[in-house]
């Protein structure tokens, strides 16, 4: 499953890397299947992984935030955000992926996945019960250490108040923009956590957004939380939304509460 996902995402990342600097990228061009705005980019990104996917030949139900679900009677569903960090990719701020992850019934049920770096190419991955890597090499979660603490935290118009209090607990914190990534870099122990919570839940993650880097990071050792410190799992429903908490650390499971 590995090389067919990266085909896909290497498909993706050449049709994007086509339009990185094309002033209609951000042209909206209609709505998601959960109703949120849709631009070019997303949607030539979304055409990409479809044609690779068919030229594949691959039996997978598919999950993705551009398009209807697409029932193929397979007992595995490919849950696919092709481009995770539209409105950085839309502004020119360097830093959003192809997040994609197979699977069955639920987040927990997912096997395999993996993002891609559209800019810089790199590659995490992970198979369930064997590990995460980056482009081939294990990784690890870190030791949380308050002094060299790295939080990466959800911060706008839609963040919850906590995300600040959150955000003050570190001395570092960043908002990154695609939360696939971001949870990445705690999977590859560059960063401690990632927060997100919303005070409108219409605004908080869908499956499609964090399959991928949910199993990326457990598999490195980490853990997904929701905001009551349970652990965290979705439907694979485009419709659910829900707020997190990804920790490198265990011990770091008090911030959900």
């Amino acid at each position: 499953m590995k090389d067919e996902l990266f085909a896909i995402a290497s498909r993706v990342r050449e049709a994007l890397r086509g339009i990185a600097d094309s002033d209609t990228a951000g042209d909206a061009v209609g709505k998601g299947v959960d109703g949120a705005p849709s631009y070019r980019a997303d949607m030539i990104a979304d055409r990409a992984a479809s044609e690779a996917l068919d030229s594949l030949s691959l039996k997978l139900n598919v999950l993705s935030e551009e398009s209807p679900y697409v029932d193929r009677g397979a007992e595995q569903t490919l849950v696919i955000d092709p481009l995770d960090g539209s409105h950085n990719f839309i502004q020119g701020i360097p830093f959003y992926a192809v997040s994609l992850a197979v699977g069955s019934k639920s987040l927990s049920g997912m096997m395999y996945a993996m993002v891609m770096n559209v800019v810089t190419g790199d590659v995490f991955y992970a198979e369930k019960g064997r590990g995460a890597f980056l482009n081939d090499k294990p990784i690890r979660v870190r030791k949380y250490d308050e002094k060299s603490s790295m939080f990466l935290v959800y911060m706008g118009s839609n963040a919850s108040l906590n995300s600040y209090d959150i955000a003050r607990k570190t001395s570092r914190a960043r908002s990154l923009g695609s939360a696939s990534l971001e949870m990445c870099y705690v999977a590859h122990g560059v960063a401690d956590l990632f927060y997100m919570r919303c005070s409108d839940n219409n605004y908080a993650l869908r499956i499609v957004d964090i399959a991928a880097s949910s199993l990326i990071l457990r598999e490195a050792g980490g853990e997904v939380y929701d905001m009551t410190g349970n652990i965290f799992d979705m439907k694979l429903d485009i419709s659910d939304r829900k707020s997190l908490l990804a920790v490198g650390d265990k011990n770091l499971r008090r911030l959900a509460i």
